[in-house]
């Protein structure tokens, strides 16, 4: 009895090494991933891919249409009938048996069309697929540039409570040596509080932002961590209009146009009915019928004139819809390129000119303070004054990688292929 335990413990412990794959079968349960000195766009893809809702939907998508295209390539299935009975008459009664197969043949091209429109359904698949995966990068792209921007906030206001700190405790030696009064004691504690609420404030943004990158990645990510962005930006502006052309969701425009084309296609052949071709055999008594049926469906009333107009319809909506997301493409584009020379001359011109005359300026009130020559007031709006700068200038890199991002986004770059 004493190896019962034993083995219940070896048989939970065997169990616990296996997890199910996504298909249902199992598969040996991996280690955590040895998260690199430098995480890349493509480090963090690689991990997100098989998570991603959408990604995920768009590959059931292909499998889908895939299903349909094999389908429309095949022939309705065959319909057997069989009657049987006995029937009465002067001469003695008769049993009765008939036997009939009948198969639809399709004719007038109908069935090639629609088999086009079902590949042409493939091709629409794949292209969302692709639009779906390039989403992805620009997501994890976007969440990589709110947690370095989340990070570098935190940095700041690292350095804003130690130079608060720095502050407060050259007031106390002021006040120890009755240099200084009681109010600039006050002043100074109350700056550090503020500080120490902006850095409990910044951690938690950055908390926050590096929880909505883990959701997508399943990796917890440490703090600190050095992020390349890959961002890559065409050598002119006016460079835009032909990297956008590549855009997946162009390609995916194109598919669902030539996908409309197709439908429109096969809706027009199937005004053609198909043909019903039977074989049949029949017994009566001692009386044997052997036959070949012919029967098509007159086109009178319906010929499939609501299919038709649908289908037109639709391949309008597809050159609508096609024609919108290029200008909206283009406009997002142009709107992110502004806002990424916007933001960077603006960090430059603040660290060209007004950081440095800030940091001056504090240094001098601070060791004017220290011998006892200046207002506490005034050290402190220079203090404050820095911080806005140093933040405005961390503020302008953000929003300079946003649009950076933004742009990517528009380029629609994927990572498929790519180390």
């Amino acid at each position: 009895m004493s190896r019962l335990p034993r083995l219940r413990g070896a048989l939970l412990s065997a169990l616990a090494a296996w997890s199910w794959s996504v298909d249902g079968g199992p598969s040996v349960a991996t280690q955590p991933p040895t998260i690199p000195t430098t995480v890349t766009i493509a480090w963090l893809y690689e991990r997100a891919r098989g998570r991603d809702p959408a990604a995920l939907i768009a590959a059931a998508g292909r499998g889908r249409a895939s299903a349909l295209a094999d389908q429309a390539g095949r022939w309705d299935d065959p319909a057997l009938a069989i009657e049987a009975g006995r029937r009465d008459s002067p001469d003695g009664d008769a049993s009765r048996l008939r036997v009939a197969v009948v198969q639809s043949v399709p004719w007038g091209g109908a069935r090639g069309q629609a088999a086009q429109a079902a590949l042409a359904g493939v091709a629409v698949a794949d292209a969302e697929a692709a639009l779906a995966l390039a989403d992805l990068v620009a997501d994890l792209r976007g969440a990589a540039v709110t947690l370095l921007a989340a990070e570098r906030r935190q940095a700041l206001a690292d350095e804003a409570l130690a130079a608060a700190t720095a502050v407060r405790d050259a007031v106390d030696r002021l006040v120890a040596a009755n240099r200084a009064g009681e109010i600039d004691r006050l002043r100074a504690t109350v700056e550090v509080a503020e500080a120490e609420q902006q850095v409990e404030s910044a951690g938690q943004r950055s908390a926050t932002a590096r929880r909505a990158l883990a959701l997508r990645t399943g990796v917890d990510l440490p703090p600190a961590i050095t992020i390349d962005l890959g961002l890559r930006l065409p050598g002119e502006r006016a460079a835009l209009a032909e990297v956008i052309a590549r855009h997946p969701a162009q390609l995916a425009s194109a598919q669902r146009i030539a996908a409309a084309r197709a439908t429109l296609a096969a809706a027009q052949a199937a005004r053609r009915p198909d043909v019903d071709v039977g074989l049949f055999g029949e017994r009566d008594g001692d009386s044997d019928e052997v036959g070949l049926s012919l029967s098509i469906a007159i086109p009178a009333w319906n010929g499939n004139r609501a299919g038709v107009a649908v289908a037109l319809a639709d391949l309008r909506v597809a050159e609508a819809v096609a024609a919108r997301a290029q200008r909206d493409l283009r406009l997002a584009a142009e709107q992110a390129w502004d806002d990424w020379l916007l933001a960077e001359r603006r960090a430059a011109i603040i660290q060209r000119t007004s950081l440095p005359a800030a940091e001056r300026a504090l240094a001098l009130l601070t060791a004017a303070y220290g011998r006892g020559q200046g207002a506490l007031t005034d050290l402190l709006d220079a203090r404050r004054t820095l911080v806005r700068l140093r933040a405005e200038v961390a503020a302008a890199s953000a929003e300079a990688d946003s649009a950076r991002s933004g742009l990517e986004r528009a380029f629609g770059r994927s990572l498929e292929n790519k180390p």
